[in-house]
């Protein structure tokens, strides 16, 4: 236990850019994370405030689903490739994680393995956590950006759209600014900052941090620019931003 807190202090002692662009398995940290009680306990709390004006799910019934969907994303996960991209969960899949885009011009040079890595932990992240849209919760999350003034190139709007509506072809009139704001997607993308500093519990998240993925992520990763730059963007109370990267269970 000892040797533990030396190697973990160690890490704690590291600066903002010796901890930036961690080249392990991002969804092997994801899970490391998820494994840590606190963050756990986060996690649980956070879908419990999500949920419970609308359904009568315990702490407890809530925690062991999370731990559920986990051990199932952890065993099985198929990654498809196509060029039309979807969302990674819905009830009865657990383990389908997401399209890879391979065959979008957009998107096709931004094919690494350390990518493919990435977008397999979001996507895993997607499929163990799910969040009501107009909770109070998401209210919460949601009320540090401003996604209003995204300003995306025509092309990349459209490829945007084209995955929605492939998703859910009901949808007519896709609005970008919404597809970014889902507190999903919000989450899954403070995930991915955690994994790039190679956060394995509970680290504390700090503005250096923020200020240093705002200026490098995109560059040191090599991913597909809009993936994240407009989530990055969008930061708009940034000490607002700190304080739920450290509390909430991410």
């Amino acid at each position: 236990m000892e040797k533990i807190k030396i190697e973990s202090n160690e890490i704690e002692k590291k600066t903002v850019e010796q901890q930036a662009n961690y080249e392990g398995n991002h969804s092997l940290l994801l899970f490391e994370r998820l494994a840590n009680p606190v963050i756990l306990e986060r996690l649980v709390n956070d879908m419990y405030e999500d949920r419970k004006n609308t359904t009568l799910e315990s702490r407890e019934k809530i925690r062991k689903q999370i731990l559920e969907r986990i051990e199932k994303v952890k065993n099985r996960t198929q990654i498809v490739f196509s060029e039309i991209g979807h969302f990674a969960s819905r009830e009865g899949q657990y383990g389908l994680v997401g399209i890879l885009c391979r065959n979008d011009p957009l998107v096709k040079k931004y094919e690494s393995a350390q990518v493919k890595n990435i977008i397999e932990a979001h996507e895993k992240g997607h499929i163990i956590r799910r969040y009501e849209s107009d909770s109070q919760f998401s209210k919460k999350v949601k009320s540090v950006f401003n996604f209003k003034d995204i300003q995306l190139p025509k092309e990349v709007s459209q490829r945007i759209a084209r995955n929605i509506q492939a998703n859910d072809p009901s949808i007519v009139d896709v609005e970008i600014a919404v597809y970014f704001s889902t507190t999903e997607e919000i989450i899954e993308r403070m995930s991915q900052l955690k994994n790039y500093f190679g956060m394995s519990g509970t680290e504390e998240f700090t503005k250096e941090h923020l200020k240093y993925a705002k200026k490098h992520y995109v560059e040191d990763t090599g991913i597909y620019p809009y993936q994240i730059q407009p989530f990055l963007d969008a930061i708009e109370d940034e000490d607002g931003f700190v304080e739920l990267m450290n509390t909430l269970g991410i």
